[in-house]
């Protein structure tokens, strides 16, 4: 129940910051995101690790 929490909180703020875009992340990797899954939902859970971008201002592989 914690980690539930601690994610959803992870993704509000994530969401809300001018650090992800979700325009660019679609445009981007779109044909690699399942139907019915966000793009923010996609990048937290594959993306990151894959070293996508989450912005054309943002890497995430720095802060790795």
């Amino acid at each position: 129940m914690r980690v539930d929490r601690c994610a959803a909180v992870e993704r509000k703020i994530i969401g809300a910051s001018c650090r992800f875009d979700e325009a660019f992340y679609r445009r981007s990797y779109g044909p690699s995101i399942p139907d019915g899954v966000s793009p923010l939902e996609h990048f937290l859970t594959v993306g990151h690790d894959a070293g996508l971008l989450a912005s054309p201002r943002f890497d995430p592989v720095v802060y790795k």
